[in-house]
């Protein structure tokens, strides 16, 4: 390698550990402490989509439109309206619902809500914002962080945090928001964006499985960025 190149390495090695750590210093955390419910951890602005509940529309399948007054909560990763008592209420009879405009946004429910991003023919393209468990940081018998017994998860549950209603920390937890994303067919039915899940839902036969994978290489597609995603519901919206 030319000398003119090695001297090039180490500031190109600092300057990537400098925007990582950047990037790092970004990344948002919520952190629950002991006693404390999960939800009473996470800010309100964080916690919902939407600054306040706002007008919103459930259309059923059957053709029934209902009304009210609704916000996504990140943390249970699910619609919520404000019901008769002015309490919050979380939507029932999910697998009825076609779909739900809040805003300008659209909500479909497949083993869970997600949000339209794009529609390009027959391909759907969608995502989930959720806050979901991190880690967890136990404490030893003099109450001070235990490095040695220090657990770390990716996240898991991918939303939909059920247990997490009434959850009260008996150690602190670490949250963080995530987002994942799904592509959708015709029939509004979703599944995790990924090369063998984008295959199965629109490779209808070899050549065609052929001509997607080729683009998926010849491209670099990377299924967590959104970009790239859209690129491929227009390339499939063209076969």
């Amino acid at each position: 390698m030319h000398s003119s190149h090695m001297k090039l390495l180490p500031s190109l090695v600092v300057l990537l550990l400098m925007s990582f750590s950047a990037f790092a210093q970004q990344r948002k955390v919520f952190k629950i402490n002991p006693g404390q419910k999960v939800i009473e951890g996470i800010p309100r602005e964080d916690l919902y989509k939407y600054p306040a509940f706002i007008p919103g529309e459930v259309y059923f399948k059957n053709g029934r439109v209902g009304t009210a007054q609704m916000n996504y909560n990140n943390l249970y990763a699910e619609i919520q309206f404000v019901g008769p008592k002015m309490d919050t209420l979380s939507l029932s009879e999910e697998k009825s619902i076609d779909y739900i405009k809040i805003n300008a946004d659209t909500f479909f429910y497949h083993e869970g809500y997600v949000e339209s991003i794009a529609i390009y023919g027959p391909v759907r393209l969608a995502k989930k914002n959720f806050i979901d468990y991190v880690k967890k940081e136990k404490l030893d018998g003099y109450g001070q962080k235990s490095s040695a017994s220090i657990e770390t998860y990716s996240s898991m549950s991918g939303g939909g945090n059920q247990a997490l209603r009434d959850l009260v920390a008996k150690e602190i937890l670490t949250f963080a928001p995530y987002t994942s994303y799904y592509f959708g067919d015709r029939f509004n039915k979703f599944k995790v964006a990924t090369r063998k899940n984008l295959l199965s839902m629109f490779g209808k036969d070899t050549n065609q499985e052929t001509r997607i994978d080729n683009f998926l290489k010849t491209e670099s597609i990377d299924f967590r960025n959104p970009d790239d995603l859209l690129k491929v519901a227009v390339f499939i919206s063209n076969l």
